[in-house]
């Protein structure tokens, strides 16, 4: 077994966890830094220990800086005090923290949630910044041990920093390896809920002012005549106050809106979903793949993509035939292909199993790959 590896990441879900349970089968010592550890339905392993920083809090763009900052200096003293010789993996959470690595001795390796600088030209982050962190971003990973992509895009852009060959894809996985698929009859949420006998079309995650949500509520407003297709937002963001009152301008009978669900309750709103919707932006379609997607994946529902043509989820999509994708403007297509799962009982039976069959390719076996980025 190796010695000792650290693990960076502010704001931990299932996905680190997996990933330091899988490191700690190779190292004799596992800390993880973080400001949070969100629930999972596997815990972290009790031989890792835990290193406090501050939590991300991403209220406002201002408090988002702070608390990358501070928690970017806390994770470097730490390092420095406690750690100077082990390997370190950092997550790009906060995007700032493998940027200790200017001052830092260790050994050290990346996996790239987003790509920085080329996230902040959206907030129009003054050109100076982003020269500089180019410069870093050149630097650092000719460094680094190893590079992890999450998809084919988001390794496109990494190689105008590095050569391809030290950037590895290791796409997600699902939050449960373990799939309780509920029937609809004995499903609570759906009684609950009052969908006993619908078409569900679910959207469940973030409602955020950069989620294309808005097209949700048209796509409904546009099958508004369709009673057996119900539609079912899940999730809080600082848009859902808009789409409720957007729905409720157009009396749209068909739209439902629930809070989020706790880790343990996921199976019932997945097993509820016919389709599930996943939207993407200009911005991130071509580099992300949503871990929601995986979810969707794992409990055979094919997926309705709403995005940018190209986008990486529409590859999984167009090379496993697990669903549809189509621009936020194709509202007749979007229409007639959820129109053909409910009636097309054959149709719908096969990209369920083209789903299931996706999803082999995708499972928390994934964690076990990223070794081989620290070694």
């Amino acid at each position: 077994m190796e010695n000792s590896v650290v693990i960076v990441n502010q704001s931990v879900g299932y996905l680190t966890i997996d990933v330091c349970n899988s490191l700690a089968k190779h190292y004799n010592d596992v800390t993880l830094i973080s400001g949070k550890i969100g629930p999972s339905v596997r815990q972290l392993d009790s031989k890792i220990k835990i290193e406090s920083i501050i939590s991300y809090d991403k209220s406002n763009i201002a408090k988002r800086i702070y608390t990358w900052v501070k928690g970017t200096w806390q994770l470097y003293k730490i390092i420095k005090k406690k750690y100077p010789d082990a390997d370190i993996l950092f997550f790009t959470n906060p995007p700032t923290s493998y940027l200790t690595m200017l001052k830092l001795k260790n050994r050290f390796s990346i996996v790239e949630y987003d790509v920085y600088p080329d996230a902040l030209k959206n907030i129009k982050c003054p050109a100076f910044i982003i020269k500089k962190w180019t410069r870093w971003n050149q630097k650092l990973f000719r460094e680094a041990n190893g590079i992890v992509a999450l998809s084919n895009g988001m390794k496109k852009i990494l190689t105008k920093y590095v050569e391809p060959d030290k950037v590895q894809v290791i796409p997600l996985w699902p939050s449960s390896s373990i799939v309780e698929k509920i029937q609809p009859e004995e499903n609570l949420f759906i009684t609950e809920n009052n969908l006993q006998e619908k078409f569900i079309v679910m959207y469940s995650g973030n409602i955020g002012y950069t989620h294309n949500v808005e097209s949700i509520i048209q796509l409904a407003e546009a099958m508004k005549d369709y009673n057996n297709i119900a539609f079912l937002i899940i999730g809080e963001g600082g848009k859902k106050d808009k789409i409720i009152k957007m729905a409720n301008e157009k009396g749209l009978n068909n739209c439902h809106f629930h809070d989020f669900l706790p880790a343990a309750k996921l199976k019932y709103s997945l097993s509820a979903a016919n389709i599930g919707i996943v939207t993407l932006t200009e911005e991130t379609a071509a580099v992300s793949v949503p871990s929601k997607s995986f979810n969707l994946l794992s409990y055979g529902v094919p997926i309705l993509n709403i995005a940018p043509n190209g986008s990486e989820l529409g590859n999984v999509i167009s090379k496993y035939g697990c669903g549809a994708s189509f621009s936020d403007k194709q509202l007749d297509l979007m229409k007639s292909f959820l129109i053909k799962c409910s009636e097309d009982k054959q149709y719908y039976l096969d990209l369920c199993n083209a789903t299931f069959e996706a999803n082999l390719n995708f499972t928390v076996d994934n964690a076990d790959k990223y070794i081989n980025i620290l070694n």
